[in-house]
């Protein structure tokens, strides 16, 4: 009886550890495409709460028409959980944004996740390729992913 006990908690020991990783991985996936939805819904206030990238700037300058404020929608084709680098988790994204202003594109980009402060956030961002299109791009539909 105290043997199977004391299995019963090695494990429980043993899964609890090894759930944290995919815990944290669902938590940055469900994190970017909260960013994603809040830009495609253009409620900037909630998406800049999800960041701390100290080079998108203060709020006036991400939400403004020239940066992130230009974007009227997003099609999404594809996220997903990439390798982390040291503590934070990569998400790779997938998609079209519709912006006027500066132009359309599909970006293939990744996100960084990780604690700020208390918090998680998006804590750093890598372009990996970039397609500008005309501005006869029209969204499909919002943050639908394309099969």
């Amino acid at each position: 009886m105290m043997r199977n006990l004391l299995l019963l908690a090695v494990f429980n020991t043993v899964m609890l550890f090894f759930n944290q990783p995919i815990k944290a991985q669902d938590e940055a996936l469900k994190l970017v495409k909260s960013f994603l939805n809040d830009l495609d819904k253009q409620d900037f206030k909630s998406a800049y709460h999800r960041i701390a990238v100290p080079s998108w700037g203060d709020f006036r300058n991400f939400s403004s028409p020239s940066s992130f404020g230009g974007i009227k929608a997003i099609n999404l084709f594809e996220i997903k959980v990439e390798n982390d680098i040291d503590s934070l988790t990569g998400i790779y994204v997938d998609a079209e944004y519709f912006d006027p202003t500066n132009g359309n594109a599909r970006y293939k980009e990744k996100f960084y996740i990780g604690k700020s402060g208390e918090e998680l956030k998006i804590v750093k961002f890598k372009l990996r390729w970039c397609d500008f299109r005309n501005n006869s791009f029209k969204p499909v539909s919002s943050l639908t992913v394309k099969h």
